[in-house]
């Protein structure tokens, strides 16, 4: 029996030597070794043959983020992992909260407050422009003022957010606090149109602009899932300074004249931009590059980007029209004196 198993196994020793000395020899019989051939031991067993189900660790088991995602896993076809994004930009780096986070917000909001807050005021400006120094040029010939004030306010952005993107938001903030504060005093000084149209249209806006930028790009780095909610409380200064500024500017000229209301405005936009630079950093270093041209247009390239920016220049081409001539066309249609200058609140206020 010994002899023949071990022909058929191709093994030059015995079952009996190999069995221990004291066993039962009947003991050889439970192994089911002899009963297989030499065909039959290359083959796999039964057990061998059924595939595992247990691919993946419990490590790799992830709960699918879309339907898409999880018929493909039933499928068996597993989705390669997405290209990680740049240091610090992963959904689980960013703080969405903290002392730190809250502080640069509450730093977005008062650099709002007196940089677009003052944008939403065109109307006061306007109306006392065509009322007083400048009574000799039409309403839409003053109304260059604001809008080119708007436009410069906007468009600088182009510069600034590659000066952000360079050097951060530090000296961005210093720098256009006092460009912006000088031409807010330069204002006060102007009798003559061009005067006007310097000061605050393109000095003042400029400043501003690398304010508001700073501001808008640093709250970005601090929150993910609430970013919607940091936003909209940073964005709610500008809106409450569209409230605020128009009932102070039109008290401080029928008490002070225009001169010093400018300059109490001046003022109080130097305290909050002071507290704006040192609140308002950024979470991520600074990343320089080189300038390239094409950065700059290849997203029009895109059909969506496109759409979205005829869009946007859609939406801020009649946005301001409504703040810059609502008193005018309120006092030409005879409304009450008295409810006319909270016009330009009460739009701010709702928005």
């Amino acid at each position: 029996m010994a002899l023949s198993t071990s022909r058929h196994s191709g093994d030059s020793t015995t079952l009996d030597e190999k069995r221990p000395s004291g066993t039962d020899p009947l003991a050889k019989e439970t192994d089911p070794t002899p009963y297989h051939d030499h065909a039959d031991s290359k083959r796999p067993s039964s057990i061998e043959r059924i595939p595992s189900q247990q691919h993946h660790t419990l490590a790799d088991k992830r709960e699918p983020e879309n339907v898409v995602e999880a018929d493909l896993e039933k499928a068996g076809i597993h989705p390669a992992a997405p290209p990680a994004g740049p240091p610090g930009m992963n959904p689980a780096d960013f703080p969405d909260g903290g002392l730190k986070a809250w502080t640069v917000v509450f730093g977005g909001w008062c650099g709002l407050f007196c940089t677009f807050g003052l944008i939403n005021c065109i109307g006061v400006f306007e109306t006392y422009y065509v009322q007083g120094p400048l009574r000799q040029y039409s309403a839409s010939e003053v109304s260059w003022i604001t809008s080119a004030e708007v436009f410069f306010m906007q468009f600088s952005g182009l510069v600034f957010g590659r000066v952000f993107d360079t050097y951060g938001p530090r000296w961005m903030l210093i720098g256009g606090t006092i460009v912006y504060i000088f031409g807010l005093m330069m204002v006060s000084l102007s009798k003559q149109y061009y005067q006007f149209f310097l000061a605050q249209a393109i000095v003042s806006a400029i400043g501003s602009n690398a304010v508001f930028t700073a501001c808008m790009n640093s709250v970005v780095s601090w929150f993910f899932r609430r970013r919607a909610a940091a936003f909209g409380i940073m964005v709610s200064g500008s809106s409450l300074g569209g409230v605020v500024l128009p009932i102070m500017m039109n008290h401080m000229i029928a008490r002070n004249g225009f001169p010093w209301a400018i300059r109490a405005v001046a003022f109080l936009m130097l305290g909050l931009c002071c507290i704006a630079a040192l609140t308002v950093r950024s979470r991520l270093p600074p990343r320089p590059r080189p300038f390239v041209v094409g950065e700059y247009l290849a997203g029009f390239r895109e059909p969506t980007f496109a759409l979205l920016l005829v869009g946007n220049f859609l939406f801020f081409w009649g946005l301001f029209l409504p703040f810059n001539y609502i008193i005018l066309q309120a006092q030409q249609n005879g409304m009450d004196p008295k409810l006319v200058p909270y016009l330009l609140p009460i739009i701010n206020a709702v928005r």
